[in-house]
């Protein structure tokens, strides 16, 4: 009949969810286009600047994961 409302703590956690779920696509999408332009490159500068570049894309995939990670264990909890 009725449908129950979120709660505002609800509502930011939902919010927070749908935000590190767009950043960890973005992310990943950013990922492989990095790893497709290693592919093509041939002067080693470029090689190192992409890894780089890598590796601080692979540190922000494991962060919003880890906060998506938390957010489900606590759902898992207090549902």
């Amino acid at each position: 009949m009725f449908k129950r409302r979120r709660t505002d703590r609800e509502e930011k956690l939902a919010r927070f969810w749908q935000h590190e779920a767009y950043q960890l696509e973005e992310t990943k999408q950013e990922l492989e286009r990095l790893y497709l332009q290693l592919e093509d490159v041939v002067d080693e500068r470029l090689v190192d600047s992409i890894i780089y570049e890598i590796k601080s894309q692979e540190a922000k995939y494991d962060y919003h994961y880890q906060n998506i990670r938390m957010l489900e264990e606590r759902t898992e909890v207090v549902g």
